[in-house]
């Protein structure tokens, strides 16, 4: 049987479009990634919030038709109500209350697609605001639904969408869990943070790591122009308080001094802390070992990490950690925190160093360690088959046709369970 799906999502990558390539977060890409790897084998729809469109192919996939005029002639009451209680119970300001009102109303739009369609299965990724009216459309039309978690706020202590969606979190886990619905998750951390912090066994879930594409991995590692007395450290994502890339920065000279080399550090990516950051470079005369590039195209990001000796992965919250299992992929070792979600799911001996406490000396220490360790390029690479296409393409589709096979939909309830402040 061909299986029809319908995937909501809250964006995706799409280049050299007018609105699909404007978010290159990790999440957009690796969506794209996921619905590219479904489409292989089934027949994909896609209607996310952020993009407006007249209906195109692209890839195997269809990203359907959304404009202003489909949307308002869409409209239905209910979707109105669920517009105002999620900004009542949030207390949202002007902006997201405009926001939310879109999405409600996309919402609403989708709910007549899944009547006209006849789709047999809808994916949706992600659980807040962006996505509630997708799940209130799949309850009020009976779908079967699956569900894939890219990241969760509510379960570290150092991060947090706010009280009212960390609340919403919390009793999404606890409902999919005693409703039995289908989730994946995309590392092992995450469903034994929900269940420490949630109180509750996480039922018909899965672990499906993200995967890395083959298409940019045909670089080749860049030792011959190299002197032996110069070390090159990659760091890859957004420039925030959560990337954390300052404490890279600020023990770049001590790691020289352990490790007696010359350290060139390459930060890639932009954000609200990008000034701050180069400020701190100039102030502390870091000028000649570390660069801000800044914003790039994917393919520039893969061949600055195949130019590198070294990934450091920094950040104090991170669902996955795509820039790890490119790296794998090309042979570059990796350093990251052992508090992160995908920490077990990621790690190897023969491929990374986990930094056991955030403290700088523990940092520096352990970096220095993975700088001096000589690294099996081709040991690394074979464990990365672990995140390969093929692999995870093969995790989604038995995850899908699974979905497919529960006779468990959602309802109306169980969004009033979601939305309701009490």
């Amino acid at each position: 049987m061909n299986i029809r799906v319908l995937t909501a999502a809250p964006y995706l990558f799409i280049s050299n479009h007018k609105h699909g390539s404007r978010n290159r977060s990790g999440l957009a890409y690796m969506i794209r990634e996921i619905v590219d790897m479904l489409s292989d084998e089934m027949d994909v729809d896609v209607i996310t919030q952020s993009i407006l469109s007249n209906g195109e192919k692209i890839s195997n996939w269809n990203l359907l038709p959304k404009n202003l005029w489909l949307l308002l002639k869409s409209i239905k009451w209910p979707y109105i109500k669920l517009w105002f209680l999620l900004c009542k119970n949030g207390k949202c300001d002007v902006n997201e209350t405009i926001k939310i009102l879109f999405y409600c109303i996309t919402g609403s739009y989708t709910e007549s697609l899944l009547k006209k369609q006849r789709y047999n299965i809808m994916h949706i990724h992600s659980i807040g605001f962006y996505t509630i009216p997708f799940f209130y459309a799949a309850a009020r039309t009976s779908i079967k639904t699956c569900v894939t978690l890219h990241g969760l706020y509510s379960v570290d202590i150092h991060t947090s969408a706010g009280i009212y969606l960390d609340e919403i979190e919390r009793r999404f886990i606890i409902n999919a869990s005693a409703q039995n619905h289908p989730i994946s998750f995309i590392s092992s951390g995450m469903i034994s943070k929900s269940e420490r912090v949630f109180g509750c066994k996480c039922e018909n879930t899965k672990v499906i790591c993200n995967c890395f594409n083959p298409v940019f991995t045909d670089f080749k590692h860049a030792n011959q122009t190299k002197r032996a007395s110069e070390f090159r450290i990659i760091c890859i994502g957004s420039m925030t308080t959560n990337k954390n890339h300052i404490q890279v920065v600020r023990n770049l000279k001590k790691i020289e001094k352990l490790t007696g080399k010359h350290i060139l550090l390459s930060i890639l990516g932009d954000g609200d802390q990008m000034e701050s950051i180069r400020q701190y470079i100039k102030t502390n005369s870091l000028t000649d070992c570390v660069q801000l590039k800044g914003r790039v195209k994917k393919e520039v990001v893969i061949q600055n990490l195949a130019e590198s000796d070294l990934l450091i992965l920094p950040s104090i919250n991170e669902g996955f950690g795509i820039p790890v299992v490119e790296a794998y992929s090309l042979g570059i070792p990796v350093v990251y925190f052992s508090d992160i979600d995908a920490a077990e799911d990621l790690y190897n001996d023969d491929c990374a160093m986990m930094i056991p406490s955030r403290d700088d000396k523990t940092f520096c220490r352990i970096v220095a360690v993975a700088i001096e360790k000589e690294w099996n390029m081709e040991k690394i690479k074979r464990f990365s088959l672990k995140f390969s296409r093929q692999t995870i393409q093969k995790q989604y589709v038995d995850f899908v046709i699974d979905a497919f096979h529960n006779d468990i939909v959602y309802n109306d309830s169980e969004i009033k369970y979601l939305i309701d402040k009490r």
